[in-house]
């Protein structure tokens, strides 16, 4: 095999293990959210224990591109991809960190909910909301599809809009659930948030690694 070859073998790798790895996110916030919503502990602690997985081949990611850049001296749109993987690859294993988060307060908080009834409705599409961000960043990667992670920018305007939905509900005079559920909505409202924050930062990444100019801001 060509030293050319194996080289481009590397960067499709490193692409795809990207991909991989915001596939696992989507599976990770779908169970914390699921847990969430049924109090159920069995399937928060999966989400708990699986985030070493991620982070592991987070690891991985960052090894390989430091190898690429070593061994091989990637010039233009390699070097972007190589570089942007090192963040990436800290931001991905976030995702997951944050799905952790979510079935950690499922964990504390059950047997009992630690989502009252006047939010559920507002995570649940939170939860759904993430997923398809978390999706569409996979499939950015995998295809390097600029179509998808512009999607996922756009979808965090949903995901902003639940969040104000949230306080709005729990900061309302009629709010009587008490200090701490707020506390908990308060919380877990973040974490979701910033799960879609880390989702369309690297989105704007992927944007830049294909075309070499991030997309503007309106």
């Amino acid at each position: 095999m060509s030293v050319r070859l194996t080289y481009r073998q590397s960067l499709d790798e490193l692409w795809e293990r990207m991909a991989g790895v915001a596939r696992l996110d989507v599976v990770a916030v779908e169970r914390a959210t699921l847990a969430l919503l049924d109090s159920n502990r069995q399937l928060a602690e999966l989400v708990i224990s699986e985030q070493s997985d991620i982070d592991a081949l987070c690891l991985d990611i960052e090894a390989h591109a430091a190898a690429l850049i070593a061994r091989q001296q990637p010039v233009a749109g390699d070097l972007r991809l190589v570089l942007g993987a090192i963040p990436m690859s800290a931001s991905l294993a976030r995702m997951g960190g944050l799905a952790q988060h979510v079935a950690q307060s499922t964990r504390r908080r059950a047997p009992e909910s630690a989502v009252v009834d006047d939010l559920r409705d507002v995570f649940a599409t939170m939860g759904r909301t993430a997923v398809a961000m978390a999706a569409d960043l996979a499939t950015a990667l995998s295809d390097r599809d600029i179509r998808a992670a512009t999607a996922v920018r756009e979808a965090d305007d949903t995901m902003d809009e639940l969040h104000r939905q949230l306080f709005a509900v729990a900061l309302a005079p009629s709010w009587s659930q008490g200090i701490e559920p707020a506390i908990d909505a308060a919380l877990l409202g973040r974490y979701y948030e910033r799960f879609a924050d880390q989702a369309v930062s690297n989105a704007e990444r992927i944007h830049f690694i294909l075309t070499g100019a991030y997309p503007a801001h309106t």
